[in-house]
């Protein structure tokens, strides 16, 4: 495999979330690997070349890739980095977190769920948070809807 057949991560960081850059940018190596985005055997780029390419400092970058090293998620073959294994269970409980974390933050700040759904939509598929005025990315399903829940139904 050559540098070429590397896949292009997208990975950000946001200073507002209360988890640590380099923490971010695991837990978005994780997901790749839980959407398919990456898999085993995947050469993955370099640290300095992620960092430039996301705006973070190089030994952020190494810090989130030495734990998914110590983790057996990631391994040195040939001087070049690859994915080892998707692991068979990846940490929900964390991205949960992270999840709760988020809407959190969104409502304080004022966000309905359509606005931060908009937001998670365009985090997907790498596009700049909307300005003001910019028409929503629309949902690829529609939304549920909950019954309302009839008098003396289950009871």
């Amino acid at each position: 495999m050559t540098r070429a057949d590397e896949v292009r991560l997208t990975i950000t960081a946001d200073r507002t979330t209360g988890l640590s850059a380099h923490e971010q940018v695991r837990l978005q190596v994780l997901a790749h690997l839980a959407t398919g985005r990456l898999a085993a055997g995947d050469l993955v780029p370099e640290a300095a070349e992620l960092a430039a390419r996301s705006g973070l400092p190089t030994e952020t970058v190494r810090r989130a890739y030495d734990e998914l090293e110590r983790a057996g998620v990631l391994t040195v073959d040939a001087d070049a980095l690859h994915v080892a294994q998707v692991p068979t269970t990846l940490p929900t409980g964390e991205l949960r977190t992270a999840a709760v974390r988020l809407v959190t933050w969104a409502r304080d700040a004022g966000l309905d769920d359509d606005a931060i759904l908009d937001l998670v939509r365009r985090a997907l598929l790498g596009l700049p948070a909307p300005v003001p005025d910019e028409p929503s990315v629309p949902s690829p399903r529609t939304p549920f809807e909950v019954p309302e829940r009839r008098a003396g139904a289950d009871d």
